[in-house]
Parts: C-alpha cells; structure tokens; sequence
C-alpha cells in the first residue's frame, strides 16, 4: 500500500476498486491490509476520500455465514467512517431500488420489505450510516459495471465465448456502465465537492438476447428472467455527459478498449 496517497480505496483487488487504486494512484485497502496502519496513517494526515468499494456481493446468506456477510458490509462501514477522512465516496448499488415498473430517482423513498435481495438491504444500511455519520459524504448508486477488472459474468461470457449455456433468459435486461466513466465522475465530484446520492447509469437496459444477435453468439439460454429495473440518470448526465448512452453503446466502447483481450 501507498502510505502517501492521499484518496484510500476499498476492495483494491478486483473491480472497480483495482481500477481506482490506479487511476487515483491510491492507497489500496484489501482484506490482506493492517488495518492498524491505515488509522496510523490518517491520525497524522487524514485521507482527502474514502472511496469504498469492498462490499460481498453473495446473493444468498445463510444464518451461519450472516455474521460474516455483516462484518463484509455493514460493519466494514461503521470501521472506516471512523478513519479520518475529508471525504468519503460510497459505491452502493441499483438494487437498493424495488424491483418495480416504476422510474427509481435518487429521491425515491424506499420501503426495506420491497427490496429484492439481502444485498441491497445491506447497501441502504450502509448508505443510512454513511448519511448520518459522516460530514462529507457521497453516495453512487452504481448499474452493472465493466471493466478489464470486471467480474466474468453473463455478459462477458458471451462476448468471450463462441458457445455457452446460461441460466439467464434471454430476454434478462442488464443496464451497463464503464470502471473509467464511474471513475471521471468521482474526479469531478472531489474537484467539485459533490455530495449527496447519484445514480450511476445507462440511459437505456440491453437484454442478453439483443447483446448474443449483435455479437452473433451461438448462446442457449435458461429460464431466469433478471429484470434491471428502469433507473433514472438525470441527474448524473447534467454533471457528466458521459452516462448519456445506452447500455448497448457501452458494450461497444467496452470492446473497443478490450481489442487486445477479447475479440470484437
């Protein structure tokens, strides 16, 4: 870790928080890191941002792995608002939205028995505590994201692939944005001292189906229907003019930057 980097980020190694350490040439926080030394470090400089990535993304807890999930989530939280910071950057997720029909804004007050999974419940928590316990704070609520440090998911799998089997229909919708676009708004947002809650989105959702027609992909779907939800980016497009695509533009600009590791 960087002892003199002045923005700390969590999950340092794989997504969006691998991507981060090098774009901020950040000090990078894993589970491999003494903790002790961060609070060292930042009792005598504080960190100018936080910016937490780390979060478990498991989609089903057991009671015997809860306190675990807990301690990977909302207790990870309450510790690292604690270490002195000027301001603390959280990547929480679209699925704190229901899954609903409805438009979800950033204003949008959101019912805990409507929200699909134990993950999103785990990322509103999150965001209450950031809210009323830090001074500084802001919140992105982030859509599928790709980057070389991406997850190998459903997506990536096609365009890598010339014949897989998916459990996903095809008609699941996906609305995707890219590592570096979620990493220029957080530029803009320390220069520009933004805080409160941003959706971080795509102007419109793809389905597998149209993503394997494109890339003509010989693909044999299941029968699970993931539905993204429609999530407004308004907002974050009046500030950076780059969410203003749609998810199948992104793919696009995906590959292009990935023509050394994938074919296009």
């Amino acid at each position: 870790m960087e002892q003199d980097s002045d923005i700390l980020v969590t999950g340092s190694n794989s997504g969006l928080g691998k991507y981060c350490v090098r774009h901020f040439n950040g000090a990078g926080l894993s589970r491999q890191t003494n903790f002790e030394d961060i609070i060292q470090r930042a009792a005598v400089k504080p960190y100018r941002a936080i910016i937490h990535c780390a979060f478990n993304a498991k989609p089903d807890i057991s009671s015997s792995k809860l306190y675990d999930f807990l301690n990977d989530t909302v207790l990870l939280t309450q510790k690292l608002i604690k270490v002195p910071h000027q301001k603390f950057i959280f990547i929480s997720s679209a699925d704190v939205y229901p899954k609903t029909t409805a438009v979800h804004t950033e204003d949008e007050v959101i019912n805990l028995d409507e929200v699909r999974n134990v993950y999103g419940i785990a990322k509103l928590i999150s965001e209450s505590i950031i809210q009323n316990e830090t001074a500084n704070s802001l919140i992105l609520r982030t859509t599928a994201l790709l980057g070389e440090d991406a997850r190998k998911n459903s997506l990536i799998k096609i365009l890598t692939q010339d014949s897989i089997k998916l459990t996903l229909a095809s008609q699941s919708s996906f609305n995707y944005i890219l590592h570096q676009d979620v990493a220029n708004f957080i530029t803009k947002s320390l220069a520009e001292n933004l805080t409160g809650i941003y959706n971080l989105a795509a102007s419109s959702v793809v389905t597998l189906g149209e993503i394997n027609q494109h890339y003509q992909k010989q693909v044999e779907f299941g029968d699970y229907h993931y539905v993204s939800g429609d999530i407004s980016n308004k907002k974050v497009c009046q500030v950076s003019p780059s969410f203003d695509k749609s998810s199948l533009e992104t793919i696009k600009q995906f590959m292009s930057t990935m023509h050394d590791v994938m074919p296009a």
